[in-house]
């Protein structure tokens, strides 16, 4: 099964693009085999931010050493480059039932305040036991402590995979509920279990499949959604968090690949989200779910 991505714009693929860097480090490239050049390609591709490179990466026969690479990605400081080194685990454990990825890069990925760094890891622990019940090795506690608060992602992309997760290691089905987690991990442990600064983001649903929503309102035209949007983004500056706007399009528009179809449908939207103030937007399509805020867990306004 390949590999789940999110979709980011721009970008005609559902991985986030990254700024062209080196290979990789020459102290790790001189304790490894020589790679082909098929593989060595990839990597470069990889690295210049080429969409979907992360499915030949994970195809490469030097799987182990790839996948060591990819574990490395996570520790440098490009949460584009962990996205898609994530991807591109994922693969490679699908492809290769052996493999033994890494622990520790993953589970500090997922403790990275970026959703798309939260998900993919999450979908690599959940690929790795899946594959191996013992991938943690003895960590398990810890990954737990990591993935609770996952769960108070307003994205189901997040939300769902950290389920996954959760839900295998504790055998319990508490849902997409934080508090219900923390409180069930207390209960079965003496050091206790924070959630405080777990939400970081606030979302904001524009929704434009049939004319304008504004997390299921109604708005009248993109004027009116700019004016919105900047008042939520002010409530959210007031908590200390940032408003992440989220565009639902047509799932055949997105299917399509058409990025001037793709433009079109999004251009009136875009203008009035950067008008708005927010740092770009996510595209996301109709079976996404997205629930709001825990409010219990909000920081308090400054």
């Amino acid at each position: 099964m390949r590999a789940s991505a999110s979709r980011t714009w721009p970008g005609r693929s559902a991985v986030v693009l990254c700024a062209a860097c080196a290979l990789f480090s020459a102290e790790h490239a001189s304790a490894r085999p020589p790679l082909s050049p098929e593989t060595k390609a990839a990597l470069e591709r990889f690295r210049s931010g080429d969409p979907d490179a992360f499915e030949d990466v994970g195809a490469a026969e030097e799987y182990a050493e790839v996948a060591a690479i990819m574990s490395d990605v996570l520790g440098e400081k490009n949460h584009g480059l962990h996205n898609n080194a994530c991807l591109a685990l994922e693969v490679l454990i699908q492809r290769h039932p052996d493999l033994h990825v890494a622990v520790e890069p993953v589970l500090d990925c997922i403790t990275h305040r970026v959703w798309t760094c939260q998900q993919k890891g999450a979908q690599v622990i959940r690929d790795a036991l899946s594959k191996d019940e013992k991938w943690l090795a003895g960590r398990e506690d810890e990954a737990i402590r990591r993935l609770i608060p996952l769960t108070a992602s307003q994205r189901s992309r997040v939300y769902d995979a950290a389920l996954a997760c959760l839900e295998r290691l504790t055998k319990q089905k508490l849902g997409r509920d934080p508090l219900k987690w923390a409180s069930w991990y207390d209960k079965g442990h003496d050091r206790k279990l924070s959630l405080e600064g777990c939400v970081f983001e606030v979302v904001a649903v524009v929704d434009i499949r049939s004319g304008y929503a504004l997390n299921g309102e109604k708005v009248k035209d993109a004027g009116g959604l700019e004016t919105k949007l900047k008042a939520l983004a002010g409530e959210a500056r007031k908590l200390g968090l940032a408003l992440s706007a989220v565009v639902v399009v047509d799932g055949e528009v997105l299917q399509s690949g058409d990025m001037q179809k793709i433009q079109a449908a999004v251009g009136e939207v875009m203008t009035a989200i950067k008008g708005a103030g927010l740092d770009g937007m996510t595209i996301s399509p109709p079976d996404d779910r997205f629930l709001p805020p825990v409010r219990e867990l909000l920081p308090k306004a400054k």
